[in-house]
């Protein structure tokens, strides 16, 4: 993981990838839950493991938005 999360205006506008993203905590992984929910959005998701979850870009962009705090784990991959 780079050291520090992107703001939301740094991730490619034309990123649309599959993202792997790996919440610290529980309590990370509920502020998602509820930001999720809170924008509005219909966006969805996949886990294979509790903390792991498999998303499109435009929910990483609207976690970061949240500044819900994950692991980007697929964030330089090109």
């Amino acid at each position: 993981m780079s050291s520090a999360q992107p703001v939301p205006a740094e991730v490619d506008t034309e990123r649309n990838y599959f993202e792997v993203i790996r919440f610290p905590s529980d309590e990370a992984r509920r502020q998602a839950y509820s930001a999720l929910i809170a924008s509005g959005k219909k966006l969805s998701f996949s886990t294979s493991e509790i903390n792991v979850w498999n998303v499109r870009t435009e929910v990483v962009r609207a976690l970061l938005a949240a500044k819900v705090p994950f692991e980007w784990l697929t964030r330089d991959v090109k």
